[in-house]
């Protein structure tokens, strides 16, 4: 017998995983503010307006910035990664 509401719920999960893999902004990670980004990285939310100048990545939604966790956790990796003693301190 044809379950309407299980066929449903099976394209949904189907339609969200092909978007997910085809545009990472579409994916259900939550984005995070520049101030909740900066609480999350033990920053300022001007270091965080700095990192995205030099390659943090960003998602524009409408006309305000969002930041996810992996991406700052990527961006925090790199060796080259802008954070200076006296912000690391002052945060502490």
């Amino acid at each position: 017998m044809f379950d309407e509401q299980r066929f449903r719920e099976v394209l949904r999960e189907e339609i969200r995983a092909a978007l997910a893999e085809q545009h990472p902004a579409i994916s259900p990670e939550a984005y995070m503010t520049q101030a909740e980004a900066a609480k999350y990285a033990n920053v300022t939310p001007s270091t965080i307006r700095k990192w995205h100048a030099q390659g943090l990545a960003v998602q524009k939604v409408g006309r305000s910035r969002r930041y996810t966790k992996s991406a700052l956790d990527a961006f925090l990796k790199t060796p080259t990664t802008p954070a200076t003693f006296a912000e690391m301190t002052w945060n502490s």
